[in-house]
């Protein structure tokens, strides 16, 4: 019974992870299409005389794609503390 219980907890981790995963690809995808998309129409408005589209294609796309693996590894690392906590103990001791 313990091993179907440990069996269950480790499927329901390993869902929660693969979720994270593909949440985090589709937010990296739209920010990569979108971001372009979206600086287009930036064009018109000119900053030091560079236009702005040219700062969010840049910048914009950088920042985004460290934001969201910053985010992406701070919500996994709660998702494998959780799992460790609901895990049974295994202790190293016990090696012959």
């Amino acid at each position: 019974m313990d091993d179907l219980s440990s069996a269950h907890i480790s499927s329901a981790d390993w869902r929660r992870s693969r979720r994270l995963a593909i949440t985090t690809l589709a937010a990296w995808i739209m920010l990569a299409i979108l971001l372009p998309l979206a600086s287009q129409q930036l064009e018109a408005v000119a900053v030091l005389g560079i236009p702005l589209g040219y700062y969010v294609g840049a910048q914009g796309a950088l920042v985004g794609f460290a934001i969201l693996a910053l985010v992406h590894v701070r919500r996994q690392r709660t998702l494998d503390q959780l799992a460790s906590r609901s895990s049974p103990a295994t202790s190293t001791n016990d090696i012959a």
